[in-house]
């Protein structure tokens, strides 16, 4: 490997970029702030036990340059310190700046591998509209160790490259690598987590926007990447096919595939051409690549085609799908043993609704023989169709961590432009149990074809345009051995502040209980009286109050007898899990704005014994915990 400068990395001065989104592409950078733009929950920064959150706003402006960016770093909280209500993201516990005009720093992150073996999770920050050496959005990513700043006096606002070790440069102007980064796998089986940063815009060989994807080792050292490296030192270069397939668009990575030893790489190309029948190829279908690691991942001196070294091929089914807008390596999500993948669709055409979605359910055990080609609906064991035309599900998707602590891991899918109750994209997100495929009693095992209208959980946005589909992630921010989950609306308007974007915490639990109405863990006299307080009303104390809590349990528009009878079933009953409402945020929180919109439905519950549900369609500030935003309001 080849290190161009083996010096701390130092700051450019600043310069404006012009701004060329060379794709209308459903992962391109919001206007304004957009706190939320992208999120990280996995990694474990400080080694305290508790999970880290960063939060990424591309649009920010940090000492006076426009569109440099900012990354929130947020520490977990165990215990009594746990967050609940509103946080102010300027109260973040350290702050990563951008440098110069546009670059959008923030544009893809990364908390959720440790690639020296020091103990800490390791961060990766992107900003792929960066113009390094002069090169035009050829894009930069920013390697920061943890722990690398004292844990008991972090900095609170600090240059990126400044706290960078290393930065990748991208290669070729209007590259944008750091379309995504990850460090969540281990390709070669050494038990150091690897780099993995795509480039789908990049030229390889002169192969217009074929898009290219670039595999790091991690390595047993303190400061395996120390300076500033071009992408060519790559260990391993993956690239595309065929020009405008775009690979990289997507990308996931984990440290054991199938119990190999290895990682699992999954990469998209949503601009490929189906070819899973040779004499019927399909335009802009998609593909999604599957490759297993091995021993070795690098040591060739040229790139490696994907579709050369992929053990499965899997094309969208049909022209236009453009498979591969999101795509993920989860865990074993049907409990076979087995690592699973889901991959969304968002522009596919289910039941003739135009743009509603489709995202594919595929259990790698059933993929057939390795260098297996074939449509991703020959693949699939489950897929998950869009409720309606335009809304784009599918566009995100990705684990849920174990929410409701079930033993077995979950899925959240995301409908980019779905209007919920009328509020146009506000965007919808879908949380699906995870199943036991075994279980004769379980109907909606992962198989065959699901309606998200079906989902477990169905959480909807409160912001026209809003897309509070727009990304998630899940760890254990409070340090209670349950996954929690983020979701953010990076377009949202907090205090009326256009696009500056909300991001919301939900904390896991082993069940929710639908008479639990205030949430504090416990069905109870507090729930009876808000019955009994709220009779013949439609629910509401306060619809502009994104914290009340409604009695309307059913939905039906009137808190009325039914609701008793549900309060008073579930008597006595607690969730099994950390409460709502009952923990004191650390940092205080103001009392929110109004919001445009009342509740729209009734609280989430589960029996986590059953792993089933109710179909709940809940607007997301009635279920969140935290909200964490720039400024006071939502």
């Amino acid at each position: 490997m080849r290190c161009i400068r083996h010096a701390r990395p130092r700051r450019r001065p600043p310069g404006h970029h012009q701004h060329v989104h060379r794709r209308p592409d459903l992962h391109r950078r919001p206007p304004a702030s957009a706190s939320g733009h992208r999120t990280s929950l996995a990694g474990d920064f400080n080694d305290d036990g508790a999970d880290d959150l960063l939060i990424s706003a591309p649009g920010a402006d940090p000492n006076g340059l426009t569109d440099a960016g900012e990354v929130y770093m947020i520490f977990g909280r165990r215990g009594p310190g746990t967050l609940t209500g509103f946080f102010d993201l300027a109260n973040a516990d350290v702050t990563f700046e951008g440098v110069a005009n546009s670059d959008g720093l923030g544009s893809a992150l990364s908390l959720d591998g440790d690639i020296n073996d020091d103990g800490y999770d390791d961060i990766l920050i992107s900003a792929s509209l960066a113009d390094p050496n002069g090169m035009g959005q050829a894009g930069e990513t920013y390697l920061i160790q943890g722990f690398d700043f004292d844990p008991n006096d972090p900095p609170d606002r600090v240059e990126v490259t400044d706290a960078a070790s290393a930065i990748f440069v991208g290669l070729n102007p209007n590259d944008q690598s750091g379309t995504v980064v990850t460090t969540s796998g281990d390709l070669d089986g050494d038990g150091e987590n690897d780099i993995v940063i795509s480039a789908p815009n990049a030229d390889p060989n002169g192969v217009l926007d074929a898009g290219a994807v670039y595999v790091f080792a991690g390595q047993d050292d303190p400061e395996p990447y120390d300076g500033i490296f071009d992408l060519d030192d790559a260990d391993l270069t993956i690239v595309g096919a065929e020009a405008f397939d775009k690979a990289g668009t997507a990308v996931s990575f984990n440290d054991d595939m199938g119990g190999s030893g290895y990682g699992g790489l999954l990469i998209t190309a949503p601009g490929a051409t189906g070819m899973a029948d040779p004499n019927s190829p399909l335009a802009d279908a998609g593909a999604a690549y599957l490759i297993l690691g091995d021993s070795s991942p690098g040591g060739s001196s040229s790139a490696e085609i994907v579709d050369d070294i992929a053990f499965v091929t899997m094309f969208g089914n049909n022209p236009g799908d453009q498979i591969g807008n999101s795509a993920s390596i989860l865990g074993d999500i049907n409990r076979d043993g087995i690592q699973d993948i889901l991959i969304g669709a968002p522009n596919a055409d289910p039941n003739g609704m135009v743009d509603a979605g489709e995202t594919y359910f595929v259990d790698p055990d059933d993929a057939g023989a390795p260098g297996s080609v074939d449509s991703v609906g020959a693949f699939a064991n489950a897929t998950f169709i869009g409720k309606n035309g335009s809304d784009f599900s599918g566009a995100f998707s990705t684990t849920a961590g174990d929410f409701n602590a079930d033993g077995i891991e979950d899925v959240l899918i995301g409908a980019l432009a779905a209007s919920p109750g009328g509020i146009p994209a506000a965007g919808e997100v879908y949380l699906i149990y995870g199943k036991d495929p075994d279980d004769p009693n379980d109907p909606n095992a992962f198989n065959g074809i699901f309606d998200l209208a079906n989902a477990d959980v169905i959480f909807t946005g409160i912001h026209t345009a809003g897309l509070a589909a727009s990304l998630f992630s899940a760890g254990d921010f409070n340090g209670d051995n349950i996954d929690d989950i983020v979701i953010s609306s990076p377009n949202a308007n907090p205090g009326g502040a256009p696009g500056a974007g909300i991001t919301f915490l939900f904390y896991g639990r082993a069940a929710f209980l639908q008479g639990d109405i205030n949430q504090d863990g416990v069905v109870d006299i507090a729930d009876l009286g808000l019955i009994g307080g709220r009779w013949g009303t439609d629910g509401m104390g306060d619809p502009n109050d994104p914290f009340d809590f409604n009695a309307d349990l059913n939905g039906d528009g009137t808190v009325d007898v039914a609701d008793l009878g549900i309060v008073g079933g579930e008597w006595g009953q607690t969730s099994g899990g950390p409460s709502l409402t009952s923990a004191p945020a650390t940092i205080p929180a103001p009392r929110p704005s109004p919001l445009a919109s009342p509740c729209s439905g009734p609280w989430p519950h589960a029996d986590a014994a059953r792993n089933s549900t109710s179909v709940i369609l809940t607007r997301i500030a009635d279920f969140v915990q935290v909200s964490l935003k720039v400024g006071d309001s939502v």
